[in-house]
């Protein structure tokens, strides 16, 4: 089973080096690539962020 723990953020920050832990851009839509996987790809709300906060990243994991 392949497993993963999302990392909510809107900002650059020190992140676990384990594999287990993946970084996700919340509201990622028209802001500058931070370098963590955005929430701006496939199936996704990024630009509703203002309103829904770190629920677009959770809507984007679902």
């Amino acid at each position: 089973m392949d497993i993963k723990i999302l990392v909510a953020a809107h900002k650059k920050y020190w992140m676990p080096a384990d594999d287990v832990y993946m970084p996700l851009q919340v509201g990622a839509e028209g802001k500058e690539p931070l370098g963590y996987t955005p929430d701006n790809t496939g199936d996704n709300i990024s630009s509703k962020n203002s309103n829904y906060c770190e629920l677009t990243g959770l809507y984007w994991a679902w």
